[in-house]
């Protein structure tokens, strides 16, 4: 099992309701025989869809992938409110939402697009004084929590039937879905709970390409699904270093003008991410250029242009 735990990439599961994200780690670990197993942002136990899985040298673009955009669905539930938001808690106030159509959502719909605030959910991971919120929630403690901003790119009616209707949101990082859902709820004058959520995309990847939770207990099935790191990071620039420097560039020496090898990005500025990747195709690691360089800037030998931020050291 030894050749099964130089494993690394990225793995799409499919997350179905009930189960916890940690839930789904755990099994893609026994699946693959091995300790070094994470995701790239929770999903409720009541929410499905995408789950980023991180395996082996794959966990070190945690933070990469979970500042991307992301994409839901959400079916809101008017006229009654719960404690956590969902479906899962219990309902703390109900509102008439007679007299709501379709053309209400639409027309407040733009109040939620482009720069918002949003006031932390309770039930919610964040902390304070290193207590986590819900821990408190569920004590039936509340707490002062600030109005954080947050970015929808868009959100879109998917259907309507009063009392129901669902969303389609792509918004940033920090976004809770659950909080819009309430929001919007209170915008048309009523109250409301998410009664399902389903995550469809996290960056560049997209829910279409994930497999079934159940396919995790084939081990050969995990491995041929897993996505090399390198396209994890389609958007950054990337510098293709020769053989020779393939180890150099992994155990973290500064890059240098003379392993560049292959075809080299138009311009990039000083200050700039770039991943460094093999010949092969493997990245190596994630780079910040200090000299600017291009195709039309020719650098001298042993020029130093870059040092590496992080060092990718799987196969």
């Amino acid at each position: 099992m030894k050749a099964v735990n130089l494993l690394s990439g990225i793995l799409l599961i499919d997350k179905p309701e009930g189960i916890t994200s940690h839930g789904v780690v755990s099994k893609v670990r026994r699946a693959l025989n091995m300790k070094k197993v994470g995701h790239a942002g929770t999903l409720d136990p009541f929410a499905t869809g995408l789950l980023v899985i991180l395996v082996g040298e794959g966990t070190k673009l945690s933070d990469s992938l979970m500042a991307g955009k992301k994409r839901y669905t959400a079916g809101v539930l008017m006229g009654e409110k719960t404690d956590t938001g969902d479906l899962s808690g219990s309902i703390v106030e109900k509102k008439s939402c007679a007299g709501i159509d379709e053309a209400t959502v639409l027309d407040v719909l733009p109040r939620f697009t482009g720069e918002i605030k949003q006031v932390p959910p309770m039930y919610s991971a964040l902390k304070r004084g290193g207590v986590p919120l819900y821990k408190m929630a569920r004590k039936g403690l509340e707490v002062e929590r600030k109005p954080r901003e947050v970015f929808i790119d868009r959100v879109d009616v998917a259907s309507f039937d009063s009392p129901l209707f669902s969303i389609d949101v792509e918004c940033s990082k920090g976004t809770y879905i659950r909080t819009l859902g309430e929001d919007i709820s209170e915008a048309m004058g009523t109250c409301g709970h998410l009664i399902s959520l389903r995550r469809l995309s996290v960056g560049p990847f997209s829910l279409e390409d994930a497999i079934n939770i159940d396919q995790l207990a084939k081990g050969n099935v995990v491995a041929a699904n897993l996505i090399p790191l390198k396209e994890a990071l389609p958007a950054m620039p990337e510098l293709v270093v020769c053989d020779e420097a393939e180890r150099k560039v992994s155990n973290g020496q500064a890059i240098r003008s003379e392993w560049i090898d292959g075809c080299m990005p138009e311009k990039i500025t000083a200050g700039e991410k770039v991943k460094v990747t093999s010949g092969r195709g493997r990245l190596l690691s994630i780079a910040e250029i200090i000299h600017e360089m291009g195709r039309e800037v020719n650098l001298p030998p042993g020029f130093v242009v870059g040092k590496s931020l992080r060092v990718f050291n799987s196969l």
